[in-house]
């Protein structure tokens, strides 16, 4: 097998959810001898193999830099020429980065018949210029730019509740890589780690052979069945719900704080834990106030949540957008948490999949589901999640499929 020199890009490389998946996939690419591995991102960093574009949201607030920066279009240009990959595996890259990479991917490519370029979808930023395909001046879900050509319902809407400004320039930006940049002709395969992402991707035309479903790689399968048999992990259970995540309104956390408020003398015995920050976090410790046995713990280093996951009994994702695959979720089935997830997009699909998660479709049934967990307990057993951790796939697995879509 000849070796390949592959590129990953990603907005940033410190953080969660996307990033978190990034640095999984920097981890696992670099133990195989037949790839010469580089990366970049926004953040700074002192590995040799990591690039640094400029981070087009720090700094003077610069309107055509929030659109095109025209300084990583430079230093786009420069890393190609210095790695010469194979393969270009993007990931996010609207936000931070900005689509003013496309233009050099594409001379690149053009000039390299062997260059393969691949991205791996975390969100809608594709199809929505909110990124979530949620109206945000409604607070609900919305569909209304799929399979339309120039998207302007961020125009229309005012979907984008913060400014009208800030609304023209994510639609300038969007337009701007799909129809001057070609961003989805540019792409040789999206790699959706849902299927609902994937049929997003079909109704916006893109065609079925340009669409691979991988779930992202989630390392700690093996530690978790080792704890899972030896019954270790269920001896520090204690009775408390997480939520882990931003603290933003569609996240719906202030739905499970008024749930959880509700319900208070029914749950005495248990804690709610709430880890994240964001912009909503002073008001929902406001709405939490009178509430009993209520905590907020900041944002924490992903070590830290794993270690208090080992602890707590159920994770709640009140989201109300359309989550793509959370990790989170499958993080909580490998630490023993049961699940309890918003029965829409990724999140209903994780639940049809692995039905030891629980799901509602609105606040009455979240309400009806913690009130059984508080007075009946959780009727499962180590043996309920082993089944379904088995059914998630290994680093090895990831890897192997992977590397198909790369050498293919």
């Amino acid at each position: 097998m000849k070796r390949k020199t592959v590129l990953l890009i990603n907005d940033k490389l410190y953080g969660g959810g996307a990033e978190t998946v990034f640095r999984e996939n920097i981890k696992i690419l670099s133990i195989d001898d037949n790839i010469n591995l580089y990366y970049a991102s926004t953040d700074k960093c002192d590995e040799k193999r990591h690039y640094t574009f400029d981070d087009s949201r720090k700094g003077i607030f610069n309107p055509i830099k929030y659109v095109h920066n025209f300084k990583n279009q430079k230093i786009m240009k420069a890393i190609l020429l210095e790695t010469k990959p194979d393969i270009i595996h993007i990931h996010n890259f609207y936000s931070h980065i900005t689509p003013s990479i496309l233009k050099p991917i594409y001379e690149y490519k053009n000039s390299n018949d062997r260059v393969k370029v691949i991205q791996t979808l975390h969100d809608y930023s594709l199809i929505c210029h909110n990124f979530t395909l949620y109206n945000y001046s409604k607070n609900e879900p919305c569909l209304l730019c799929v399979g339309s050509k120039y998207k302007t319902a961020i125009l229309k809407e005012r979907c984008h509740s913060r400014s009208f400004i800030l609304g023209l320039l994510r639609f300038l930006r969007t337009n701007n890589a799909l129809n001057i940049h070609k961003h989805t002709d540019l792409i040789d395969l999206f790699i959706c780690p849902s299927n609902f992402l994937r049929e997003i991707l079909l109704s916006e035309g893109i065609k079925e052979e340009k669409t691979l479903v991988l779930p992202n790689p989630i390392s700690g399968k093996e530690d978790s069945i080792r704890l899972m048999k030896s019954s270790e992990l269920f001896d520090k259970k204690k009775n408390i719900i997480l939520y882990v995540g931003r603290l933003a309104y569609e996240k719906g956390v202030h739905e499970l704080i008024l749930v959880w408020k509700n319900i208070n003398q029914i749950c005495k015995d248990w804690k709610l834990i709430i880890i994240g920050e964001g912009k909503m976090q002073s008001y929902l410790q406001t709405l939490a106030r009178n509430a009993y046995n209520v905590e907020f713990w900041g944002g924490l280093e992903r070590d830290k949540v794993l270690e208090t996951m080992k602890e707590a009994k159920v994770l709640v994702l009140p989201s109300l957008w359309f989550e793509n695959q959370p990790t989170v979720v499958i993080e909580a089935i490998l630490n023993g948490v049961v699940p309890v997830v918003r029965d829409i997009g990724g999140m209903k699909e994780l639940a049809e999949k692995y039905k030891i998660i629980r799901s509602f479709k609105n606040i009455e049934e979240l309400s009806d589901i913690i009130k059984t967990i508080c007075v009946r307990g959780l009727e499962v057993k180590n043996t309920d999640f082993l089944n379904y951790i088995n059914q998630i796939d290994s680093v090895e697995s990831y890897l192997s499929k992977i590397k198909e879509v790369y050498f293919s």
